[in-house]
């Protein structure tokens, strides 16, 4: 049983797609029918999570257009879910890239932001002799007015 899956993900790759099949299932397994003609499919080459389906929920997917077959060049078929996510698009894009930039950006200056007082104050501290400059560093960000 493995080895049919691992030939059907390693054939996967010299496949190309079986638009119009319509994917049936019955007691003898998994069918393919193309052009008229109905193919026998090895179940490794089925998906698993297809297999677990009834003949009925195979045939409402495959109207449906949410099965994928693939037709290899050794004349084997692969069949696996479909999906029908139909992606965000370039607004969605354009969207997600600023807002991520923003938030590194915001992030960038809030550090600056916090790290500038501190290390203004410990280095003439470290310089004056002070031993525990970071608590000097701490008391004097501590001491400073917030802006509302």
């Amino acid at each position: 049983m493995q080895n049919k899956s691992i030939k059907g993900m390693l054939l996967s790759l010299m496949c190309l797609s079986a638009f119009g099949s319509q994917v049936s299932r019955t007691n003898k397994g998994f069918f393919v029918k193309e052009a008229g003609l109905r193919h026998k499919v090895e179940s490794g080459m089925v998906d698993k999570n297809l297999r677990s389906l009834s003949p009925a929920q195979i045939t409402y997917l495959s109207d449906k257009k949410l099965i994928d077959v693939s037709k290899c060049t050794d004349g084997t078929y692969v069949i696996r879910p479909g999906s029908n996510l139909k992606g965000g698009g370039p607004i969605a894009g354009w969207i997600a890239y600023w807002t991520v930039k923003s938030l590194g950006i915001t992030t960038a200056v809030a550090s600056v932001a916090v790290a500038a007082p501190v290390a203004i104050v410990a280095a003439p501290a470290a310089a004056l002799g002070i031993e525990s400059a970071s608590v000097a560093a701490g008391a004097a960000f501590l001491a400073m007015p917030f802006l509302p």
